[in-house]
């Protein structure tokens, strides 16, 4: 006769990968296949993580700025980017920031960065981005940045 208080646990094959039973450390129970790679370890699982996330996200504000673009009820000709929250931007950064000042310029569009801090401010000048997006289309506050473009907008 078996105790009905006493619970019966699942076999290692049918609980989650991420349950604290089992001899398989953690690693190998959430991404299986990282077994079968030599010196994969939990800190490059942690950077591949980090760097997918990363690469998402830069799709998704690419993505938000080109339908915001299209999905304006005017034709659009600048596009205030506030830049305050990019304290650390790395290459790929850098490129994606590159990548929609050239779809934006392609559709006519010229791309103002406003409240850059330093780091932003260093990267871009070390790069062609900085003379493409010369000291002219950067700005200490959105404010000035919207006051320039109503100041130099060509339509009347």
């Amino acid at each position: 006769m078996t105790d009905s208080r006493v619970p019966v646990v699942a076999p290692y094959e049918e609980r989650s990968p991420f349950s604290p039973a089992g001899d398989a450390p953690l690693l190998e129970r959430a991404i299986p296949v990282a077994g079968e790679l030599p010196g994969y370890r939990p800190g490059t699982a942690r950077s591949d993580l980090i760097a997918g996330v990363t690469v998402s996200a830069l799709a998704y504000v690419k993505a938000r700025v080109r339908e915001a673009v299209r999905g304006a009820p005017q034709r659009v000709h600048w596009l205030v980017f506030d830049a305050e929250a990019m304290a650390h931007v790395d290459a790929t950064g850098l490129e994606a920031l590159q990548d929609i000042e050239r779809a934006l310029a392609h559709d006519g569009v010229t791309l103002l960065l406003a409240r850059m801090k330093g780091a932003l401010e260093a990267r871009l000048t070390g790069t062609g981005l900085g003379a493409s997006i010369g000291q002219d289309r950067r700005f200490p506050t959105v404010r000035a940045a919207v006051e320039y473009c109503i100041a130099h907008d060509l339509v009347t």
